[in-house]
Order: structure tokens, then sequence, then C-alpha cells
């Protein structure tokens, strides 16, 4: 069964439906050593203490989440954008709740941390601006917000977006070849097999994308002021340690 769908957020809401691998909601295909790898260097950065209260814009899988509550934190508050989400990550025993990212269902000046990874790549560029205050309005003065993998220009803006399992096959086929024409007709009857729908999304890759004096500046209009920036890491397929090409991460401090 293929489903087609215009924007992100019904990608995911698809995805919790009816996926019976809750690591599909992680944005990284599945890939919980990647998940994993990038959430561990956020609390590296963050460095939580036990009494820290934390929310996590965008929680994905829960992977952030589940970290802390090993680690023993227990305030730990995860906001994801489909009420089918919700329910999943609510079966693991986490703190969860529907909302997005313009309009997050916490109470202001809350939370110590604030962690928004992975999330603004997806979100549209006019709804940036009252996101990030969003973001300033739940921490807490003096608070420290992770804002990461910014892109700095767009991804993939070549790649058409197909909206039949005919034009994204034809595309494989002209540009990559028979393998991967028949890998994706292999992935596509598994899907079919298993009764679980393939997405196809026809929203753009990248829905935002910012330099990084342009977003330090935005953040800085809505109450931020940073701590620092670096590039963001990830994992190869060899699970060698790689420097992402085009996003950022960025630490900030919200203002006292």
């Amino acid at each position: 069964m293929i489903v087609t769908v215009s924007n992100h957020v019904d990608t995911y809401r698809v995805k919790a439906k009816f996926s019976r691998d809750v690591h599909q909601l992680d944005g990284r295909s599945g890939n919980r050593a990647r998940t994993e790898f990038i959430n561990r260097a956020i609390l590296e950065v963050l460095a939580p203490q036990a009494n820290q209260s934390l929310v996590d814009v965008g929680c994905g899988d829960g992977c952030l989440l589940q970290l802390l509550k090993q680690s023993g934190h227990s305030e730990a508050l995860g906001v994801t954008a489909t009420e089918e989400e919700e329910r999943r990550l609510r079966a693991l025993g986490l703190q969860v709740r529907q909302g997005f990212t313009d309009h997050l269902p916490v109470p202001a000046e809350t939370a110590d941390l604030v962690v928004c990874n992975g999330v603004f790549v997806i979100v549209p560029g006019q709804k940036i601006p009252a996101s990030m205050r969003e973001i300033a309005r739940v921490a807490k003065p003096g608070a420290l917000i992770f804002l990461g993998e910014i892109p700095q220009a767009a991804e993939l803006a070549n790649v058409p977006r197909s909206s039949t399992a005919a034009e994204l096959l034809w595309y494989l086929l002209k540009t990559h070849g028979v393998r991967t024409f028949l890998g994706m007709c292999r992935r596509m009857l598994w899907s079919s097999l298993r009764g679980v729908p393939m997405v196809l999304n026809t929203a753009p890759n990248t829905e935002f994308y910012a330099r990084p004096d342009d977003f330090v500046r935005l953040a800085a209009d809505c109450g931020m002021q940073l701590e620092r920036y670096f590039p963001a890491k990830d994992l190869d397929p060899s699970g060698a340690v790689k420097t992402m090409e085009t996003r950022m991460n960025y630490l900030f401090k919200k203002a006292a």
C-alpha cells in the first residue's frame, strides 16, 4: 500500500499508526545507533542535573527521554506533532504531549533545558519565528536551549518529490540505475506484505534553512543569547563519526 501525503506531520502520523517499530519515528529510518549517538551527544553538551526539568520539542521516537529516564531524571517531557505519536510514546512510559513547535502545550518559564533537534528542517519557514518565541517562552530565565541540525542551505534541492510509486521508480531507474530501482521495488513489496504503508511525501525535503549569522540574529530577537555553535555530527554506515555537511548545532541561553 502506498500513501501520498503533502506535509511532514502526516508522514509521521501514518508511521505512528501503522509501523510496528517505534524507532521509525526517529527521522532516521529507524536507525537506533545513529539516533542514540546524536542524543547522547546532546546530553553531553547540556550536562543535565538531576533536579533540572527538560522539554524535548519534536521528541521523535523518545530516545532522549529514555536516556534521561534511565539515568534517573524524572522531569523530562516530550512534545510531538500528532496524537498517534503521543499514544505510541506514552505506551513506553514516557511523558509526552501533542503539540506543534509554534504552539507548545507547556506553561511559561518551566524548563531548565529545552531541546529541539532535527526538527526545524521540516517546519515551514513562516512558522519558525513563532516557534522560536514559543521555545523561549517555556524556558526559564537563564535556561540552556539546544537547537540542533539547522541546515545552512536547502538539502537535496535537486531531488524531485514523487506523488506516485511510478514516478518514484522511474526517477530511481533514470538517475540511480537498475540496482536501486529493484531495491525500491523490494521495499515496496515488503511493505505491502507486512501491511505497513509506504509513505510518499510531496513536501520539500528542506522546509527551513538559515546561515548561522541569520539564525543567531533571529534567536536574539526571541530573547536567546548565543553560547556557541558548531557543526552537527552523525554516524556513517560503517558506524564512524562524520560531520554533517550542511547542518549546525546551536547552544543558546535565555536572557535573564
